[in-house]
């Protein structure tokens, strides 16, 4: 089913605009960039904790966070002002790859376990 105007609601599928993509592309960068650069600044100073819960979920993460990124952008484009949509983000991306990591990625490497332990 083709996506309309969020707008308008009719009208030919919403096609996003260069300016748009390139907000979406810059916006996607500039997470990353200070996801490792606050891990790189603090990263003596953050709880083990904390980087092996990163290291758990970063597969997730990088599956799902351009999906989170495009759906978060249309939903607020023209609604939220850029920063506090870039700030909503994060979390959102980190919420969705922890929820993949415990629905999908946990049960799919177990499944391997089983199938490769059958075969041998």
């Amino acid at each position: 089913m083709p996506v309309t105007n969020p707008r308008t609601g009719d009208g030919p599928p919403f096609q996003p605009s260069k300016s748009l993509r390139r907000v979406v592309l810059r916006a996607g960068r500039d997470v990353s960039h200070h996801i490792v650069c606050c891990v790189a600044i603090l990263g003596k100073k953050l709880s083990a904790r904390l980087c092996l819960w990163l290291g758990d979920i970063s597969y997730s993460l990088y599956l799902i966070h351009m999906p989170v990124l495009l759906a978060l952008v249309y939903l607020f484009y023209e609604k939220v002002p850029l920063g506090p949509m870039i700030a909503l983000t994060l979390p959102a991306m980190l919420v969705a790859a922890q929820l993949m990591h415990h629905l999908i990625e946990l049960p799919s490497m177990a499944l391997g376990r089983r199938l490769a332990q059958r075969r041998e």
